[in-house]
């Protein structure tokens, strides 16, 4: 036991102990972490197949029930177009009732278009021999039994149609019948092809045997198609309705209702309406036996969320009951009969929530624990009209279901197989861990009972030197560390004896390097507070002198003059920076001499600097400004270059301005931004409207960056016209800000507040895609010819992708070549020249043509106009305005001259008067826009423009 104690306290077990447990340590550290990085990419592979699956899925299936939708729409458009014509045929028909008088006088008597109608009673039919069915109820005979005379003219007038509706009955797609019913107190029925209506159709609704088949059927649909026509229009296909599905209960066919209008053009009222019914069995037997997958299945779903076709299986997964049939039949059972399977009736809640209606992408819905994929195709719409919602758009919705485990299959099994093989590695790893430990162990005992016996011998030794006896015989000789230590011991003994004198010259040499430090902190000090170009003082030391700044006994004030250089980068861009260093050098002397002894000069800034200015009489600091600024009034002459400077110049008092000396600084750098804003190469003194201008500007800034996600931008079009022809050859898309804090915004304001803040790279992009949506909707109007002018910042063309952006947006929404034009400024052409000729030459590559704006007004070089991809000029409106003037009208005169010798078309704008244009005409300009043609207008209004144009 006592040998175990000790042991226990042994240098050697504490070794061993240690020893493995760090062993442990490591081993279980290894695997945990070996572990971990199989499990990181165990998920990173699997998450990799996750989103690559995905996006197969994706693609297939949208792409599938694209085609399906696109097939079913093409379908029921065909039917759309079919009976449009047809309706369009009978309305000319009534409308030249006068001039085919004659003809109808004779069709009537006619033996092929002779109506034989019989009366049982009940009511009046013809007979089987005759090509369509004339059939009457009761309630348009009179009370000898005689059809009513007016009702007897409007069935003579239609006899016409016996060529018609049987030709079309027969011909182009398939339908169950073609029929027309005329309007109120007129409501016979003509039908191709002849069927027995009276039996079939009154065995059905006995109720109108006396009742007017409007009030049976579709009670209220004339005022309301009366109503939508007088908004609409005449022949607009926005009229034709479309019924919901129906049962019919002499077929059981599914079948929908077209049903067209016709007019009474004279008094503006119902005439009465043709019909096609048609049979749609066969999409929905096309949907039901849709193959997805094993279990996946589709379906077609009203707006309502009827769902009226989908399979059995489909229905019972998504827990929907048997059909609901609303059936008008008699005690027969028969009759016209709606589907009623609504998603709002399902058993599950997740299939209740579904959202149908919304944008089409890839959901997961749960249905009885088991997820399917839910895919959806909203179609397009077309008019539907019920006795309770009145005229509404109706679109279908084409959806999938599909399990998610059938076609994740292989990522679950996948994912099942890396996991057993991950703990098989682990179990492998704990075993070889355990045998390699095993092994240490007994390594490591062995090794330290040899090492601790000459840590032993070391231990004796060392108590003798701490016995003060230095001259103790280290006889422990070996190559290991316990040698290398008591060869270290030995060497301390040396070190000890010889301490003292050494520590007399480290404390020499600690003096020297406290001088030194000295030396480097006041070399920090000047680092920090001087500016290394000029040698002045910088804006850290301007800050420490304000916070403790104080006045003499005969000072009443202070002021912090600030001088900003208007610009100064456009000298660096044309001289290089090495002579903008010069400059500033110069600069910085002569602001120098100007500020005398006790005022302090400061550099604030790369083309910034500062006095503080202290003084009894206001008007000395009014003579120090106008001081400085007349240093501006002369050039520098910097290596054979006279340059021209411009400094914008704001000064801040105290305690005129503030009583907090700090906020001198703030404030003269307000009134220098207002100075550059309002009054460039001026000075201004702070005030507290220049404050709540600075304050103005931000929440404007603000509210600017929110005005696309809060819907407050907008584009207007201004009609740009060829004067030669006097037509419209295209429109300039110009942005408006109408804004909910601060009104409506003018273009000068918040272009210029978006080209500052570079919100312009963000509102550029929106007015080019929303520009070529207008395009398309131009299109649709039947102006695709229409040329469109886009305003392009130089922050857009410069800092921007511009060409990758405008290629996409190409792609998304297609145009003709040349069809638009980039409009840009001059100013364009003082910045890189050489990606300003790239980017105009990859713009012409995508079919974009140049224009250079409000031209003669900036820094053009006729070089640019040569060497770049130009294809226009428009000349600025202040020229035109001063067409009166000799010089405003050389100078448009020499702009069109100089357009025609390059090959540019020229536009003038700001045309206001004839004399304007008829002057632009002489000399040749090619185009003009202007208020003299129309102001920038609103989508519709320019629509209802070009209308007028082409009239």
């Amino acid at each position: 036991m006592k040998l175990l104690k000790k042991y226990r306290y042994s240098l050697n077990f504490r070794i061993t102990m240690i020893t493995i447990v760090f062993i442990i340590l490591g081993m279980l550290s290894m695997i945990l972490y070996t572990n971990a990085s199989v499990a990181k990419l165990t998920d990173k592979t699997l998450g990799t197949m996750d989103r690559e699956l995905y996006y197969l899925i994706d693609e297939y299936y949208t792409n599938y029930i694209n085609e399906i939708s696109l097939r079913i729409e093409e379908n029921y458009n065909g039917y759309m177009e079919e009976i449009q014509i047809l309706g369009q045929i009978f309305q000319e028909v009534f409308d030249k009732e006068e001039d085919l008088a004659r003809v109808l006088s004779v069709i009537k008597e006619d033996p092929y278009f002779k109506d034989q109608i019989i009366f049982n009673g009940k009511w009046g039919q013809n007979t089987s021999d005759e090509p369509t069915t004339v059939f009457l109820g009761s309630c348009l005979y009179d009370d000898n039994g005689e059809i009513k005379p007016d009702v007897q003219s409007a069935i003579d007038k239609t006899a016409i149609f016996d060529l018609i509706m049987p030709a079309f009955y027969k011909h182009g797609k398939d339908k169950m019948q073609v029929y027309y019913t005329g309007g109120e107190d007129e409501d016979y029925t003509r039908m191709a092809p002849w069927a027995d209506i009276g039996h079939s159709v009154y065995d059905i609704y006995p109720e109108i045997y006396d009742r007017p088949i409007w009030d049976v059927f579709n009670p209220g649909l004339i005022e309301d198609w009366t109503e939508r026509m007088l908004e609409k229009g005449i022949g607009n296909p926005n009229l034709i309705r479309v019924s919901h599905p129906i049962q019919d209960g002499i077929t059981d066919g599914i079948v929908l209702s077209l049903t067209h209008p016709i007019w009474d053009r004279k008094t503006q009222t119902f005439k009465g309406h043709v019909v096609y019914d048609i049979t749609i069995e066969s999409v929905i037997e096309q949907v039901e036996s849709i193959k997805i997958s094993n279990s996946g299945f589709a379906m077609l779903i009203q707006s309502d969320g009827n769902i009226f076709a989908i399979n059995e299986k489909g229905a019972s997964v998504l827990g929907l009951k048997a059909v609901v049939e609303d059936t008008n039949s008699s005690a027969s059972g028969t009759g016209f009969k709606s589907f009623g399977r609504y998603i709002q009736d399902s058993t599950m809640e997740s299939v209740r929530n579904l959202k149908f209606l919304e944008t089409n992408e890839i959901k997961e819905i749960d249905l009885n624990g088991e997820t399917y994929l839910f895919i959806h195709k909203k179609m397009n719409s077309f008019v539907s009209w019920t006795p309770q919602s009145g005229f509404y758009d109706e679109a279908w919705t084409l959806a999938f279901l599909v399990p998610r485990d059938e076609i994740y299959k292989m990522y679950i099994n996948s994912e099942n197989q890396i996991k057993n093989d991950q703990d098989i590695a682990i179990r492998q790893q704990v075993g070889i861990g355990v045998v390699i430990l095993g092994f240490l162990v007994v390594f490591i005992t062995l090794y330290n009972t040899r090492m601790t016996s000459k840590l032993n011998a070391l231990t004796q030794k060392v108590k003798q030197m701490k016995a003060n006896n230095y001259q103790v015989d280290f006889d422990i000789h070996s190559e290991d560390e316990i040698g290398k230590l008591a060869s270290a011991f030995e060497d301390m003994q040396h070190e000890i004896q010889d301490s003292l004198s050494r520590l007399k010259v480290q404390n020499e040499l600690l003096k020297n390097e406290i001088d030194e430090r000295i030396k480097k902190d006041r070399i920090i000090d000047y680092l920090e507070n001087f500016d290394s170009q000029t040698d002045l003082l910088n804006k850290k030391a301007l800050l420490n002198m304000l916070k403790d700044l104080s006045l003499d006994h005969d000072q009443t004030f202070a002021s912090l003059i600030i001088i900003g250089l208007d610009e100064f980068r456009k000298i660096n861009d044309a001289y290089t920076f090495k002579v903008g260093d010069e400059i500033i050098q110069a600069l910085a002397t002569k602001l120098d001499q100007v500020a005398q002894s006790h005022e302090l000069l400061f550099r604030i800034g790369g083309d910034e600097f500062a006095i503080l200015f202290k003084g009894k009489d206001l008007n000395e600091l009014i003579l120090k400004v106008e001081e400085i600024s007349a240093l501006f009034k002369k050039t520098f002459s910097i290596r054979m270059h006279d340059v021209t400077l411009s400094a914008s110049i704001g000064i801040s008092t105290f305690p005129h301005d503030t009583s907090d000396t700090l906020d001198l600084f703030k404030y003269a750098n307000i009134a220098m931004n207002h100075a550059k804003e309002t009054n460039r190469g001026g000075s201004e003194y702070y005030n507290e409207a220049m404050n709540y201008s600075a304050r103005n500007r931000i929440e404007m800034i603000h509210e600017l960056n929110q005005a696309i996600e809060n819907n407050e931008l907008s584009l207007n079009f201004q009609p740009i016209v060829e004067i030669e022809t006097n037509k419209i050859a295209g429109v300039e898309v110009l942005l408006r800000w109408r804004s909910k804090k601060f009104g409506h915004v003018s273009p000068t304001v918040f272009i210029k507040l978006a080209e500052q803040s570079k919100l312009i790279v963000k509102i550029g992009s929106w007015v080019l895609e929303e520009a070529l949506k207008a395009l398309g909707r131009f299109e649709a109007a039947g102006f695709g010819h229409i040329e469109m002018a886009i305003n392009i910042s130089v922050i857009q063309l410069m800092q921007h992708d511009l060409v990758e952006e405008t290629r996409i947006l190409f792609d998304k929404y297609p145009v003709k070549d040349k069809q638009i034009t980039f409009e840009v400024t001059e100013g364009l052409f003082i910045n890189d020249f050489e990606k300003v000729r790239t980017t105009f030459d990859a713009l012409e590559a995508l079919g974009v043509q140049i224009s250079i704006d409000d031209f003669g007004t900036g820094y053009s070089s006729l070089s640019y106009l040569k060497n770049l991809a130009i294809n226009r000029l428009k000349i600025d409106r202040s020229f035109i305005s001063e067409l009166h003037d000799k010089a405003g009208g050389e100078i448009t005169n020499a702009v069109i001259a100089l357009a025609n010798n390059l090959n540019l078309r020229v536009i003038a704008e700001g045309v206001e008067n004839v004399e304007q244009l008829e002057h632009l005409r002489e000399r040749g300009c090619d185009e003009a826009q202007g208020f003299l043609f129309s102001k920038p207008l609103d989508f519709e209004h320019c629509i209802e423009f070009l209308k007028q144009d082409r009239l």
